[in-house]
């Protein structure tokens, strides 16, 4: 007898990962890991104007089945029904975020999704979809922020704060986040709030029970509202211009990599030095090689100690080294890598925002590529009298 539904079969085969019975808090961090690798954070329905009332049914079929990515409210909800079928105590609450580039104010009002675990009698937050800052493993929820998680994005708290007050609600819980100290830039050290929430707060769809069969129309879901509400607010913060961001590994940029113009050009001084010189330096160049493989011989097993001992004491770092954060957006691509901040920027070219827009979305996040233009792209395209470098 198969131990899975229909619906647990459908996410596993999304996300990419075995089918397996989830009960522990590591299972729910393989699925949570195994979540950031596919689900991309993304706006392109309510960019390209063809978001639709959110239901189960709806969700299942434009992330599942179409392959899309989308905001908290989708990737949040998706895997709070895969929890639920496993019979976990777990439900979903609404936050309010801060703003993650100022933090001088508050985002949309009550407009983050998340889900909040009950296991073993303590509560957890879990979130998939807080634009690329994520846990990647269930956040406790303390009083004093004691409990820290790290992934290889950052480090992540959550501590209790009596009366919040973000716009109109009132909370009793932040999540607070900080980069790795080995990040290069330093104010990025430092702990700040990602946003504000109640974990006693249930938010449940009336007719969620009956979502499957998707015949109740009178009710609006709380996704659908979270999703009215971004593309109401005043701030144009997420309605405007397109964004799409993913956590991604070394193996996922060799498109890039290959066509990116920073290392063209180093290949090619490379190449080109390697070619002026041949003649000149072939005793240079078999010395290296000899060095090389010297190198190699007499220090191998220093390098496999080494190497030992960075993956006993250092396994964050090492997985840091292959991991980045990619951010596309309606005229750039950047990739961030994960253990420093550093990062490479490719600009698109004014008069071929879309194409290569699309280019990106299909090679670096396995996303459909938009069907139609949106206005924001024929916007930006009218000619600048700077010129483009």
């Amino acid at each position: 007898m198969n131990p899975f539904t229909e619906y647990q079969l459908q996410f596993f085969e999304r996300i990419k990962l075995k089918a397996r019975i989830i009960e522990t808090l590591e299972d729910i961090s393989d699925v949570m890991v195994a979540c950031s690798k596919v689900f991309t954070f993304e706006n392109l329905d309510i960019i390209s104007n063809t978001q639709e009332p959110l239901t189960r049914k709806v969700l299942i079929k434009q992330v599942l089945n179409n392959k899309q990515g989308g905001l908290c409210y989708k990737a949040n909800t998706l895997l709070y029904y895969f929890l639920l079928d496993f019979g976990l105590n777990v439900h979903q609450t609404r936050a309010t975020c801060e703003n993650q580039e100022s933090h001088s104010r508050w985002n949309i009002s009550h407009g983050h999704m998340i889900n909040i675990l009950n296991f073993e009698n303590r509560l957890y937050v879990m979130d998939v979809a807080f634009g690329c800052n994520l846990s990647l493993r269930p956040v406790p929820i303390t009083d004093d922020g004691s409990e820290v998680i790290q992934s290889c994005i950052g480090l992540y708290r959550v501590l209790k704060k009596e009366n919040i007050v973000a716009e109109t609600y009132y909370y009793s819980h932040i999540l607070e986040h900080r980069k790795p100290d080995t990040y290069l830039i330093e104010s990025a050290k430092n702990w700040v709030i990602g946003y504000a929430f109640d974990p006693l707060l249930i938010c449940k769809n009336d007719n969620e029970e009956n979502e499957n069969d998707n015949t109740s129309t009178t009710t609006t879901t709380h996704q659908t509202q979270i999703q009215q509400l971004v593309i109401d607010d005043p701030n144009k913060d997420f309605c405007i211009k397109p964004l799409a961001t993913k956590l991604i590994n070394n193996s996922d940029i060799n498109y890039y990599n290959n066509n990116n113009n920073n290392n063209n050009n180093n290949n090619n001084n490379n190449n080109n030095n390697n070619n002026n010189n041949n003649n000149n330096n072939n005793n240079n160049n078999n010395n290296n090689n000899n060095n090389n493989n010297n190198n190699n011989n007499n220090n191998n097993n220093n390098n496999n100690n080494n190497n030992n001992n960075n993956n006993n004491n250092n396994n964050n770092n090492n997985n840091n080294k292959n991991n980045y954060i990619a951010t596309l957006t309606l005229n750039s691509f950047t990739l961030t890598n994960c253990i420093t901040g550093e990062k490479i920027k490719t600009n698109f070219d004014n008069d071929k925002l879309f194409e290569q827009f699309n280019q990106h979305l299909i090679s670096i996040f396995n996303l459909p590529p938009l069907k139609t233009i949106p206005q924001v792209f024929l916007n930006q395209s009218v000619p600048q009298s700077k010129p483009h470098l």
